[in-house]
């Protein structure tokens, strides 16, 4: 109860006690590993998820979690791999297949990321997230339309997405500078403003608007 209601610190010291007191309990370990998660204290969750992967080695959870901790940890060829073994225990989930995509992006394989956030959304077509993430891939392979096509699909599922926001602002902005249109630079302003009005604490894109405004 305490982990549903938000209260990891509380969380966490039930679910250690119950791993002490049955230390095959598998849910225990995993809870104690998420909450730990949530706490950031990613040492003690891996510790945790890693029994938990002992405990029942058929269960994609624990390798999701991994997953998750290797890219706090920035190590994306371990993320990858734990993710890849995720999806081959469960079968394509789409929110496992994002994850993967998002440690393909962070490591600057963008045709893996493609490839894998293209077949999540023919699963489940009103992902937002995939297909802000496939905005993105769709930009670094220099496919500004089709990034333009994802991004501004991102904003109809959830107009919240400041990413998504500010990354259609990025295609509009390199469609106007090509094709030297003062009316796409315009959207593109408004798409980062939006963005700013999301998540205001955007240095960077703050200074990019500056410098387009002035």
């Amino acid at each position: 109860m305490c982990q549903v209601i938000k209260q990891f610190a509380r969380a966490v010291k039930a679910y250690v006690t119950a791993c002490n007191l049955d230390p095959q309990h598998y849910p225990a370990h995993m809870g104690a590993a998420r909450c730990y998660y949530e706490l950031k204290e990613f040492d003690n969750s891996l510790v945790y998820v890693q029994k938990a992967k002992e405990l029942d080695p058929t269960q994609a959870e624990p390798e999701q979690l991994m997953g998750d901790l290797f890219e706090e940890q920035k190590d994306h060829a371990q993320a990858i791999n734990a993710y890849r073994r995720a999806l081959e225990l469960e079968g394509n989930q789409p929110d496992v297949m994002v994850a993967l995509a998002r440690a393909y992006l962070r490591s600057g394989r963008y045709s893996s990321a493609k490839e894998l956030l293209t077949d999540a959304i023919e699963i489940d077509s009103e992902n937002g997230i995939a297909h802000q993430y496939l905005g993105f891939a769709e930009l670094k392979l220099k496919n500004t339309q089709i990034a333009l096509d994802n991004y501004r699909r991102a904003v109809e599922i959830d107009d919240n997405d400041w990413m998504a926001h500010k990354g259609l602002g990025v295609a509009y902005m390199m469609m106007s500078m090509k094709n030297r249109d003062e009316t796409l630079q315009t959207l593109a302003l408004e798409q980062w403003n939006v963005s700013l009005q999301i998540k205001p604490d955007q240095p960077k894109l703050k200074k990019l608007i500056e410098r387009y405004t002035n």
